[in-house]
């Protein structure tokens, strides 16, 4: 049995159909930034592994928003936490990219995701008040680097001797300000409207500090990132510290240390 799937813009796709009911990994459902297996904060991105969760492989489209609200399902996958509907930004086969509801009460919260063949077994998440994770890319020598660009444009920061084509990129410089994102940090002020993109500045309610290279560097904003959902930026001046290619970035969130070192580039 094939699946025609007709979007309103001229869009004819053929779509396998799922042959059997969905089934979670639960080994493998991870915060989208930063590995917290089981666990995530109200806002949150999460990725959910398994099998038969969905009909098609993609992300959302500009067609799966009603008006400004982001989509509780994409061609029949549906995510609920908490017995809440979760905003869905990808599907596949294999992996179901969700944000666990705002507001979502901390503790353990039945997930599961549902399609026309069925539903999963309910998993057991625990859902606490942050989950902070800083999102990473490429390793370089065996070292994970921050997902950072300078001054907000498509240079992404990484060693010059990074072997990486398709993307422009170079060492950060001291004084200048670089813009990095993650995932979990908790509640902003004024809140974001739920489901519906970010359209104004906000802060993080929870005091936020960062390290590159040991040093404490002056943070320009922390807060949702404009025009995303659940994605935190942190806009950050770099710090008068000496060249190097691997130097450490570490952070705080309300007095406690991040659990992560990422690493970044700096160069005069």
């Amino acid at each position: 049995m094939i699946y025609i799937s007709d979007r309103g813009n001229n869009e004819i796709r053929m779509l396998s159909p799922v042959l059997a009911p969905p089934a979670i990994d639960h080994a493998q459902s991870v915060s989208a930034c930063g590995a917290f297996p089981a666990a995530a904060a109200p806002g949150a991105w999460i990725e959910i592994y398994g099998s038969n969760l969905a009909v098609d492989a993609r992300p959302w489209a500009a067609t799966d928003f009603s008006g400004t609200s982001a989509p509780t399902s994409l061609d029949g996958t549906i995510v609920t936490i908490g017995g809440q509907n979760a905003v869905l930004s990808y599907i596949n086969p294999g992996q179901v990219n969700a944000q666990v509801p705002p507001g979502m009460a901390s503790g353990s919260q039945a997930l599961a995701v549902r399609t026309t063949a069925g539903t999963t077994a309910t998993y057991s998440m625990t859902i606490n008040a942050t989950e902070p994770g800083l999102c990473q890319g490429l390793a370089v020598n065996g070292k994970s680097y921050l997902v950072a660009v300078v001054n907000n444009t498509l240079t992404y920061i990484l060693p010059s001797s990074t072997n990486a084509s398709g993307i422009a990129f170079r060492p950060a410089r001291p004084g200048e300000v670089i813009s990095f994102f993650g995932n979990g940090f908790g509640s902003v002020t004024p809140s974001a409207v739920p489901d519906q993109l970010v359209n104004q500045m906000n802060m993080l309610s929870n005091s936020f500090q960062v390290q590159i290279g040991g040093a404490t560097a002056t943070v320009d904003y922390a807060g949702l990132a404009l025009q995303a959902i659940g994605l935190y930026q942190f806009n950050v001046v770099v710090p008068n510290i000496p060249d190097g290619d691997a130097v450490p970035v570490t952070f705080s969130l309300g007095g406690a240390a991040g659990t992560q070192t990422l690493y970044t580039a700096v160069h005069q």
